[in-house]
């Protein structure tokens, strides 16, 4: 058998037609011959500028040379195989994924906003980069699956991941390129067994991950030393269905990381000794659920994260003269969720209050130096959907958090932490039509609200609220489908969250205004 899809789309701005066009094409060819299944699909994007509510250009690195979708091509590619003899006791499945992206923009020049007085930064005609900015990423994967070894279903996996990223550069700091190749591997078997009369389900396996991260200077040294990372870890979880009234999972994983550091010349003109630092740390979490009802669930769960919270930056920043002083930065995290949860023949909704805390909490001072604090971090989210009649549905989410941090360790939050780190209130909804076979329609809308946090860390200006409508059309011709969309539909004009937060005036660049986008697909 053999199934192909094929579609094309288009979108431009409404308030500059003209430099604002975005054009894409994909082409998906899937099938199965005898016991070998396939899939390839490949997808080609060509994006001009992005215009705001007024008109005027966005620069296009909007965000303070942290990169941007204007002025770039994009292309993608993607090829899988299976292979399932018959009867389905083993899989093998071989995935390549490629994907790049190069921007080569004449307005990548930095201009000068002003948060103050809402002044948006303009976007001035120049390129100041030694070379385009731009990422390109290669990913292998092999996954291999038998449901009866060692009286268990084994999964193992083992992967291949190529990643190059291409920073726009800041004026008076070197532009860099860093790339990162990882080799993983992980094993997993699910074990049935049985204990006093009780089924229940070991899950055991292992895992590792081997990382060469490398940042270099395109046009002067780079100050972040190179970083080798091996991480091996063991991990064990069991779920133990509680008769018919409940469900329990709880689990251990260890992990022990070591990172060998480069030699460098940091920012602060320090040289620091690179080295060998060893991490290691043992992972629980316990989770559940009660059946109050055939409809409703209560469920929450502990569970604790662990990574290594950006050490090249604090080498880089930080004063330290021996890279092996920094084995204090790892970063431990406990979580903890409550929820209720439940469905019905028309509805379904959940609300969940959540709270995390951590004794190395990583944010960046007012002069964007790395700061490690302790800080506490919790709120509440929520969602619903309603089936109104067969062919209108209603449905949302709500979210709200707030988060602190310890400046002096002295056991107190003092401060909140910035609106980088904690985003406002945000509230979303939708209304879906589908009265005909032939054309579905759904407006979405989404509220940011205001946050002016207490805090002298970086990204704590004021955040002003902001309410943006998006609209989109499905239609079934018979010969295809063909969608028409339009985002931003009021033509609303504002600072996303965090261009507001960070306050920085040569990337306070306004959201784009409205856009109307036009599609066509065909399966054949």
């Amino acid at each position: 058998s053999l199934n192909a899809q094929s579609s094309v789309g288009v979108s431009a701005s409404t308030t500059r037609a003209d430099d604002s066009v975005i054009a894409e094409a994909t082409q998906r060819v899937s099938g199965r011959r005898g016991d070998i299944d396939y899939v390839f699909s490949g997808t080609i994007v060509d994006r001009n500028s992005f215009f705001d509510d007024d008109g005027d250009r966005i620069p296009a690195d909007p965000n303070g040379v942290q990169g941007g979708l204007a002025d770039t091509e994009e292309w993608n590619v993607l090829a899988k195989t299976g292979y399932e003899p018959e009867g389905g006791l083993q899989r093998l499945d071989l995935t390549f994924n490629h994907f790049e992206v190069l921007q080569d923009s004449a307005f990548a020049g930095l201009g000068e906003g002003d948060p103050a007085t809402r002044r948006k930064t303009p976007a001035e005609p120049g390129n100041i980069n030694a070379e385009d900015p731009g990422t390109e990423n290669t990913l292998i994967n092999l996954q291999y699956r038998h449901d009866n070894v060692l009286a268990s279903r084994l999964t193992s996996q083992l992967y291949y991941g190529d990643l190059t990223t291409r920073f726009g550069k800041f004026p008076g700091f070197p532009q860099v390129e860093v790339t990162s190749e990882k080799l993983g591997a992980r094993v997993t078997l699910d074990t049935p067994l049985t204990l006093a009369e009780t089924d229940f389900t070991l899950t055991w396996g292992a895992d590792y991950l081997a990382d060469e991260t490398n940042q270099d200077g395109l046009d002067a040294p780079s100050a972040t030393p190179n970083l080798d990372q091996d991480a091996v870890a063991g991990f064990a979880q069991v779920e133990l269905p509680l008769a018919d009234w409940g469900l329990l999972r709880t689990g251990v994983r260890h992990e022990d990381i070591r990172v060998d550091a480069g030699d460098i010349l940091n920012r602060q003109d320090i040289f620091v000794q690179g080295g060998r630092l060893d991490f290691s740390e043992t992972l629980f979490n316990l989770t559940g659920a009660v059946y109050l009802s055939d409809q409703m669930e209560l469920y929450g769960g502990f569970s604790q994260g662990f990574s290594l919270a950006d050490l090249g930056r604090a080498i880089s920043d930080g004063m330290a003269d021996q890279a092996t002083d920094l084995e204090t930065e790892a970063q431990k995290v406990d979580n903890y969720e409550l929820g209720l949860r439940g469905f019905g023949t028309r509805w379904e909704g959940a609300i969940t209050a959540f709270y995390s805390e951590s004794d190395n909490g990583t944010s960046f001072d007012a002069d964007l130096n790395i700061t490690k604090q302790p800080e506490e971090i919790y709120g509440v989210e929520a969602s619903g959907d309603y089936r109104v009649t067969n062919a209108l549905r209603v449905g949302g989410t709500a979210t709200w958090q707030e988060g602190e941090v310890d400046l002096d360790n002295d056991g107190s939050f003092e401060e909140e932490l910035p609106s980088t780190r904690i985003p406002p209130v945000k509230v979303t909804a939708f209304v879906e039509y589908s009265a005909y076979n032939w054309w579905r329609t759904r407006l979405e809308a989404l509220h940011s609200g205001d946050r002016d946090p207490d805090s002298t860390q970086f990204g704590n200006g004021e955040v002003e609220d902001y309410t943006v409508l998006d609209w989109r059309n499905q239609f079934d011709t018979g010969y295809g489908e063909v969608g028409l969309g339009v985002s931003n539909l009021l033509n609303e004009g504002y600072f996303p969250v965090l261009a507001q937060a960070q306050a920085l005036p040569f990337a306070f660049s306004r959201a784009p205004g409205r856009r109307v986008s036009l599609d066509y697909s065909l399966d054949w």
